[in-house]
């Protein structure tokens, strides 16, 4: 017997001390590695914005119909002096190139719709575009390049009444400068 309650002490204390040896504490130091691919975004670009601003002055080219010679038939005459002066601005966020050199343009002209008299155009225009040849934010259209890019069609006012209607068809119309930037 004393042997047998010996065994069953040793057996008690074998169990008791396992019992005790598998106690957990969750107290040891811990770290976690996540990159922000997914989070990390940066909005959205726009373009919706123009490099600039191209204005066309042409308050210095004057664009006349005459009769110089008395003969009723209209002649063009635009002075080799007179000028079309081309602007560009650059906007706030332009590229720095833009903003200090401007950008490579062109220009074209056409008239507006119907620019007629007597059913007849009062104008034919070269419509070939022109293109500058570098960057630049201010240049000037000479009256002698316009005067080999627009010519009078054959126009004959004999009467006060017909100088009267084309004035009226002169004035219904235009030609237009077209400027851009190339592409």
């Amino acid at each position: 017997m004393k042997k047998l309650s010996m065994l069953v002490a040793l057996i008690l204390c074998v169990t008791v001390g396992g019992v005790y040896a598998t106690w957990n504490y969750a107290e040891g130091k811990t770290s976690a590695e996540k990159y922000f691919d997914d989070s990390t975004i940066i909005t959205a670009s726009t373009s919706a914005t123009a490099k600039g601003t191209i204005t066309v002055d042409t308050s210095n080219l004057n664009i006349i119909i005459d009769d110089t010679n008395g003969d009723y038939k209209g002649e063009l005459i635009i002075d080799d002096a007179d000028y079309v002066t081309v602007n560009f601005t650059p906007n706030v966020g332009a590229s720095n190139d833009v903003a200090t050199n401007g950008i490579r343009m062109q220009w074209s002209l056409s008239t507006t719709d119907d620019y007629k008299y007597n059913s007849a155009d009062i104008f034919t225009v070269e419509t070939t575009v022109q293109q500058r040849a570098t960057a630049e934010k201010t240049f000037t259209i000479t009256g002698a390049e316009l005067k080999d890019l627009i010519s009078l069609n054959a126009l004959s006012l004999p009467t006060k009444a017909d100088y009267d209607a084309f004035k009226q068809a002169l004035h219904s119309g235009s030609i237009k400068i077209s400027v851009s930037e190339v592409e």
